[in-house]
C-alpha cells in the first residue's frame, strides 16, 4: 500500500470516527488529527502550489465533507449512505468552525463560500441545509 493509500485510509477512517463522537474535546483532537493527515496528503500532491491559510482550510474541509459523505457525489447519486441529518447536526453543535464553513457555502446559495473560496459545493444541500436548520431551531 502506498503512502498516499494509507494517509486516504486514515483519513477516512477519522472521518467516520467524527461523525459518530459525542465528546467536544475528542472531536478536535479527532478533527486535528484529520487536518494533518490532509495537510500531508495536500503536500504529497500538491508540492507547488503555495497555500495561504483560506486555501487550506477551505481544502482540509472540503476534504472532510467528501471523506464523511456529507458533500460527495458518490452519496448524492446513491452509491454511499448519506450520513444522518441528526448525526451532521451533532457534528456542526461540536465543531462550530465546520458549521460556520458549511453556513458560507450552502445558506443564501453559497454566495458567501463561493466568494470567499472560490468555489462552492453541487452535492450536500439535502443533509446539510436541515442540518444548519435543525441546531438553529
Amino acid at each position: 500500500m502506498s503512502f498516499s493509500d494509507e494517509l486516504f485510509d486514515k483519513q477516512s477512517y477519522l472521518a467516520h470516527a467524527i461523525m459518530s463522537c459525542d465528546d467536544p474535546i475528542e472531536i478536535r483532537k479527532l478533527f486535528n488529527e484529520f487536518f494533518f493527515c490532509v495537510f500531508q496528503w495536500y503536500d504529497l500532491f500538491a508540492p507547488h502550489k503555495v497555500a495561504n491559510k483560506l486555501n487550506t482550510l477551505h481544502f482540509s474541509f472540503a476534504m472532510f465533507l467528501e471523506t464523511s459523505g456529507i458533500a460527495d457525489a458518490a452519496v448524492t447519486h446513491g452509491g454511499r449512505v448519506p450520513p444522518t441529518i441528526d448525526s451532521v447536526a451533532r457534528v456542526f453543535r461540536l465543531f462550530p468552525p465546520l458549521r460556520i464553513y458549511c453556513e458560507e457555502h450552502f445558506l443564501n446559495g453559497g454566495v458567501i463560500g463561493a466568494l470567499k473560496y472560490g468555489a462552492s459545493y453541487p452535492y450536500g444541500h439535502d443533509v446539510v441545509i436541515p442540518a444548519l436548520k435543525l441546531i438553529n431551531e
